[in-house]
């Protein structure tokens, strides 16, 4: 036989490495109609993606990588996978480890205990996050069902505002996950990229998950309110000054009323948000007439008047001379106008 399938546990099919077929033993002679062949396995088995090996207290298959100089560059990267079916004493740590992990308990259930003594169940169809530096224990809940989990292990710059995105903290590290088809296509695709694949499409594979761990999610329903609300909208007026700006829209990404916005704005930055663009518009406007040979017109639609005129006419109210005038004047020249409330 030139190659021997079977099954592990619903994992993909598994093949018996070619040293150790002299190890597989008949069971003697049974009917054709029925035949079969009971196989001992000797050391490991191999797979189509990996090789599941046998621990002290798990069957499990592992993936290391170390992220090219591509992902580390970006917000967040794998740094390893794995899978496992469990044995009756499953039992790991306390330990910690220094990144983030995702694990997602395909049957079974256990029990994870944190380093304050609190202990959550997690089961078939639910994950629980291991934040790094953070002491865990997690083991077996009931010893006669079997026990199987898949993790993602990541670090970078944007891992805790993934898991705040998901509404995974330290003091509540589980959620429930659908582990359907889709998801166990997203995890088989990102388990295989780890340690030879392409670093944009494990990039992908790996963000398709985190949205698909949204579907349900109250976050996902409506976004939280900015913690600093005020402090957030006027970063927005100063990311998108020179677009079109609408108090309704702003509003709404703060999650206020637009009255209540503008009033709260004005209080504390001392002018509307339509003002506060107006003086963001006028103050780059005259960096750009005093610092470059821009003709006016360009600098005009660089801060977001498409018409001329119209700037012109804004600019002069607010500086009490044309940008023109503005410009041959060399009116202050060492200083800058821009605001950073």
């Amino acid at each position: 036989m030139s190659r021997m399938l079977g099954r592990f546990n619903g994992w993909p099919p598994y093949r018996v490495e070619p040293e150790y077929r002299n190890h597989m033993k008949p069971a003697g002679r049974i009917p054709c109609q029925n035949v079969i062949m009971i196989v001992i396995l000797l050391g490991r088995i191999g797979t189509e993606e990996g090789e599941v090996q046998e621990y002290a207290r798990e069957f499990a298959e592992f993936r290391l990588q170390v992220p090219s100089e591509l992902l580390r560059a970006g917000g967040v990267y794998l740094l390893r996978s794995g899978r496992n079916r469990a044995k009756p004493d499953y039992d790991v740590g306390p330990k910690m480890i220094e990144c983030f992990s995702f694990h997602f308990v395909v049957a079974g259930s256990l029990l994870l205990t944190d380093e304050r003594g609190r202990t959550f169940a997690v089961g078939e169809g639910e994950m629980f996050c291991l934040f790094p530096n953070v002491s865990y224990r997690y083991k077996i809940a009931d010893a006669s069902s079997e026990l199987r989990m898949q993790w993602f292990a990541f670090g970078g710059p944007q891992s805790p505002h993934l898991c705040a995105a998901l509404g995974l903290t330290p003091e509540r590290p589980t959620m429930g996950v659908d582990l359907g088809p889709r998801w166990r296509e997203l995890a088989n695709r990102l388990h295989a990229s780890v340690g030879g694949g392409d670093p944009i499409r494990q990039l992908r594979s790996f963000y398709e998950l985190i949205e698909w761990m949204r579907i349900g999610t109250p976050q996902q329903d409506r976004p939280a309110r900015p913690r600093d609300w005020l402090a957030h909208c006027a970063s927005y007026i100063r990311l998108h000054y020179a677009e079109p700006i609408r108090v309704e829209a702003l509003a709404e990404e703060a999650g206020v009323h637009r009255s209540y916005l503008s009033d709260a704005f004005r209080k504390e930055y001392g002018m509307s948000p339509k003002q506060y663009v107006t003086s963001l518009r006028m103050a780059n406007a005259a960096d750009l007439l005093r610092d470059s040979e821009l003709p006016v017109q360009d600098i005009a639609a660089t801060v977001g008047y498409p018409d001329l005129f119209a700037f012109t006419r804004a600019f002069t109210k607010h500086y009490r001379m044309s940008p023109t005038a503005y410009r041959l004047s060399g009116a202050g020249a060492g200083s800058s106008d821009t605001l950073t409330p």
